[in-house]
């Protein structure tokens, strides 16, 4: 007290592997952003191998999806772990992303949100972060590609009905989900 901002100062750098058995590939980048952003970080440096290191790596990147023009950092400046920040970035600038709360009692979500994993790989973690706001206005979810948790959402914790949508983060399109009312529950599956 008083509170202190969170962030995320160091992770792991897309392209690299750092954490053994966990590389820096465009899935993990986004499970580590999304993750970090709704567990009330308010920030978070994003490092990749190329523009960190500023060498001119000979071979070929080690994951599809990274141009192997060299110099490498120049030729990848628009890669998949910075378009998907963006994506996020887009999102929080029609948001009023200050406000979020991580659901940590699961009052919002309240079953199917899977168990977070301190140890192991990132693609075993099958975690849905969830954060909302106190006004009851805005619930955010976040589920990790590749798992088909079917998260419990607790409607009545919404202020009016509400309007649900999926948000792609590797492209940043939207599929609208439908409106609900605010009673009951709803079970959500990507």
């Amino acid at each position: 007290s008083p509170p202190c901002p969170t962030v995320m100062v160091e992770s792991d750098y897309e392209w690299e592997n750092n954490n053994g058995g966990d590389p820096g590939i465009p899935v993990n980048m986004r499970r580590i952003l999304w993750w970090t952003y709704l567990s009330g970080a308010c920030g978070y440096i994003y490092g990749m191998h190329f523009t960190a290191t500023a060498f001119i790596v000979s071979g070929n990147a080690p994951v599809g999806g990274y141009d192997t023009t060299t110099p490498l950092w120049k030729s990848n400046l628009n890669s998949p772990g910075v378009i998907a920040l963006g994506i996020l970035i887009n999102l929080f600038n029609t948001i009023q992303w200050w406000n979020l709360v991580p659901d940590q009692n699961h009052g919002v979500g309240t079953a199917g949100y899977g168990t977070p994993a301190a140890t192991g790989p990132y693609q075993a973690n099958n975690y849905v972060t969830v954060s909302a706001t106190p006004d009851r206005s805005l619930a955010l979810a976040y589920f990790p590609q590749g798992l088909s948790n079917t998260l419990t959402v607790a409607m009545s914790t919404f202020a009016a009905s509400v309007t649900a949508r999926w948000l792609d983060p590797t492209n940043g399109s939207y599929t609208n989900i439908g409106t609900f009312l605010n009673s009951g529950t709803h079970n959500f599956s990507p």
